[in-house]
């Protein structure tokens, strides 16, 4: 999860805020409240529910990476009914390694999540943590700065535990000797091709040939049936009109928003933290203050607070309420780039340094857009719901759209002809081909109801013309039903003849001598491996899926991704000798075998773990 975290946040867009409520990565408690708008509990790990949001998160976290992984991959194939049961067991699988790695006593502390967080590149801007991203990121994607904490704990003490399960797996001289044997084995074959465009273009499909399977199969070549619809979109983009938006409009849009809102002042502050009772550490540091030493310096040198140690001890603004009470009274009084007495907390001894002073305020230019989009929607609201009414009113029992968008200023438009697989433009979509090819609209003739499209438009659309199914003609589906039979005849005549060659090389003939015979390409090959570089890696990879011959040879065929047929005598098998083979490739196998081990050993951890839970779903 925190990697999907991380992956998610790198392409995140900062918004345009009015007030910035400033989060801070050591408080320790939520600073903002967001409410899951899906409730309802989908699965039970022990006393902790997995919720619908807790689901629906998974699977987008789960879309992303797929996509990032596979940007050519059309997301639409990423339905969420298909990726629902992985994302709801994973996060069944996850909690029950979180109760058990809470129950071993696992926990991490404050100052290794937050520096986790700090090194997150989503929530940085020029190599720098961000503020304002880390509030955006955590809101986009449904977290309180507590739960994304705890969520941070849960990844990093399950990943403790699956490090400590993987450290106790170990791998035997004996299992890389096995492995080896299979890995590294060697085998000699001979093999033949019959390509399959030498027998292609033997073949010639005759005029009585295709009239007879046109004869015969008649219904596999109707039209489909197909209709032209004439039809009226509205859409908020076609009433957009900024020009309607003055500029006193905005400016009194933002004058009103900035006179009812309040902007907090906010200190950004460092620290140099001890964390256990020392004075005289204490005196030192302020010696070393007193001498003009950089308080950056002493921060690297003496802070025990790693999370803010690597950046100069900065805790980020506040607005006076983040902080234990004495110390935002110190922050309160210092000036910039003053530095507090010694402050004493539950968390240890601060020496504390005011860096920055803000005040959150709006800036018309940096609002004017915002705003303006706001009171165009606006506008365009008001209009765009007395237009539809409008258009549901003047569509209603109409003889004609064409009357109906003159009326109402907007225009109608036609399709092509389209079946009820759908078409181009509008009739790509299914609700739109579904109501065209419905009664009342296909045999009643009836302009539809107003339809709600996915995107924010409406259409109302009436038959323009119908074309029945119609028996295509010989000519038209000639080119097809030729290569429709040279395919059939090509793949008769394909293994007509390797099962052939096959029974003359099981009797006893050698590959090389049937391939003379046949006047076709052989090969002999010796003391091959499994990854090759100078043999075809396709039949290679065939001929070892084979089984190992006894006595006699193992003789069988394939065909290739080309549609070629590949005849194949298998004559020897040598297993992998584990004394004769690179360190490297030793190495390899060792890693191999390691990785096998370490997954039994966690796979055998989690059934274990998941047997003494109490799991419904």
């Amino acid at each position: 999860m925190l990697d999907s975290f991380r992956s998610n946040m790198k392409g995140v867009a900062l918004a345009i805020t009015i007030l910035i409520a400033v989060v801070f990565i050591l408080s320790g408690t939520g600073t903002m409240f967001l409410t899951n708008s899906i409730d309802g509990a989908v699965a039970e790990v022990g006393e902790v529910e997995i919720s619908e949001f807790d689901v629906l998160r998974s699977i987008s976290n789960q879309k992303q990476q797929i996509l990032e992984q596979n940007p050519e991959i059309d997301s639409s194939l990423l339905d969420d009914d298909f990726l629902r049961p992985s994302a709801l067991e994973r996060l069944i699988r996850r909690e029950v390694l979180v109760q058990t790695a809470t129950k071993k006593g696992l926990r991490m502390s404050d100052s290794s999540i937050n520096g986790e967080i700090l090194a997150i590149d989503g929530f940085q801007t020029d190599g720098k943590f961000d503020q304002d991203r880390y509030k955006f990121a955590l809101q986009n994607q449904g977290y309180t700065h507590a739960s994304f904490k705890q969520m941070l704990n849960n990844d990093l003490i399950v990943q403790q535990l699956i490090s400590g399960i993987s450290d106790t797996a170990f791998v035997t001289e004996f299992e890389d000797r096995a492995l080896s044997r299979v890995s590294e084995q060697k085998r000699d074959y001979y093999y033949l091709t019959i390509p399959s465009d030498q027998t292609r273009s033997s073949i010639t499909i005759s005029e009585d040939d295709i009239e007879t399977f046109y004869g015969n199969n008649l219904s596999n070549f109707v039209t489909e049936p197909m209709v032209k619809i004439d039809y009226i979109e509205l859409s908020p983009e076609l009433l957009a009109d900024k020009d309607s938006v003055t500029d006193d409009m905005i400016r009194q849009r933002f004058e009103m928003e900035r006179d009812s809102l309040e902007f907090a002042e906010s200190r950004r502050v460092s620290h140099i933290l001890i964390t256990e009772s020392n004075p005289a550490l204490i005196k030192e540091i302020q010696e070393k203050l007193e001498l003009s030493i950089p308080f950056e310096d002493l921060v690297t040198e003496y802070s025990e607070d790693f999370g803010s140690a690597s950046i100069g001890g900065d805790l980020g603004f506040t607005s006076g309420d983040t902080f234990p009470e004495n110390f935002e009274d110190a922050v309160k009084v210092l000036e910039i780039d003053q530095i507090s007495d010694p402050i004493l907390t539950e968390a240890g001894t601060h020496l504390i340094k005011l860096t920055d002073i803000q005040r959150n305020d709006l800036v018309f230019e940096d609002e004017r857009d915002r705003i303006l989009q706001e009171l165009s929607g606006e506008l365009i609201s008001d209009v765009f719901i007395e237009k539809l009414e409008i258009l549901k009113e003047l569509s209603f029992n109409a003889q004609s759209l064409n009357e109906v968008a003159e009326d109402m200023e907007l225009e109608m438009k036609t399709t092509d002809f389209f079946a009820r697989s759908g078409g181009n433009g509008i009739a790509s979509n299914g609700q739109v081909v579904d109501i065209a090819f419905s009664d009342d609209v296909l045999n009643n003739g009836y302009a539809s109801e107003v339809i709600e499209l996915e995107t924010d438009s409406y259409v109302v659309l009436k038959l323009n013309e119908f074309a029945d199914a119609q028996q295509k003609g010989v000519a038209d589906v000639k080119d097809d039903i030729s290569v429709q039979l040279t395919d059939s005849r090509l793949e008769e005549l394909m293994i007509e003849r390797s099962n052939r060659l096959l029974e003359l090389v099981k009797a006893g003939e050698t590959i090389e001598a049937v391939a003379k015979q046949e006047d076709l390409d052989w090969q002999v090959v010796l003391s091959a491996g499994r990854r090759v570089t100078d043999q075809n890696p396709e039949i290679n990879s065939e001929v070892f899926r084979m089984k190992n011959p006894d006595s006699t040879p193992v003789i069988d065929f394939f065909v290739t991704q080309s549609g070629d047929y590949v005849l194949v005598s298998l004559t020897s098998v040598v297993a992998g000798d584990y004394k004769l083979i690179d360190d490297s490739i030793k190495s390899g196998i060792a890693s191999a075998n390691l990785s096998i081990n370490q997954n039994l050993e966690l796979l055998s951890f989690e059934d274990a773990s998941r047997s003494k839970l109490a799991i419904a779903q």
